[in-house]
Parts: structure tokens; C-alpha cells; sequence
């Protein structure tokens, strides 16, 4: 039992992640490691950058910022993953 959260936090949430990612019209791998749960908040916050209602030029712009936010997330993510594994060892 103790094995399922985190299998749940570091498999199958940034799958979802991703996955809204790519339905919204943004980046499936940058999302894919944004940060888990919190990449999850913040997408499910970003407005869909693919409906077909929108000028081109403004899902550009949509898809963009929504971009450069997951890579965001993913960078700090790493960053502090990172951090973690190579801070001291007690």
C-alpha cells in the first residue's frame, strides 16, 4: 500500500499533466515534467490554445506562454530534483 502514492506521484500524475497539455493545444513533454500536481494547477488554469474560434496569431501566442510556463516548471522540477539527489547525505 505504501508503494501506490508514489507511484501516483511520479507516474501517473505528470501522464494526466501531459496529456491536458496536449488536449489544450501546448507541449505534451514540457508539461509531462511540470512539476506534478502544481503543473497540473497551473495548466488546468491556462485557457485552451487550439480552439479553432481564435485568430492563428493569438493561439501562437496562447501556445507560447503556455510553453514557456511548463518549461518553467519543468526547469525547476529538474533543478530541484537535482538539488535533492546531490545536497549532503546524512
Amino acid at each position: 500500500m505504501a508503494i501506490v502514492a508514489p507511484i501516483l506521484l511520479y507516474l501517473v500524475i505528470p501522464i494526466i499533466t501531459g496529456a491536458l497539455a496536449m488536449r489544450k493545444g501546448y507541449n505534451f513533454f514540457l508539461w509531462l515534467f511540470g512539476a506534478g500536481v502544481l503543473g497540473l494547477i497551473v495548466l488546468s488554469f491556462l485557457p485552451f490554445a487550439n480552439r479553432s474560434v481564435l485568430p492563428a496569431e493569438e493561439q501562437a501566442r496562447l501556445r507560447s506562454q503556455g510553453n514557456m510556463a511548463g518549461s518553467v516548471l519543468a526547469g525547476l522540477t529538474v533543478l530541484f530534483t537535482i538539488l535533492r539527489f546531490a545536497g549532503p547525505s546524512s
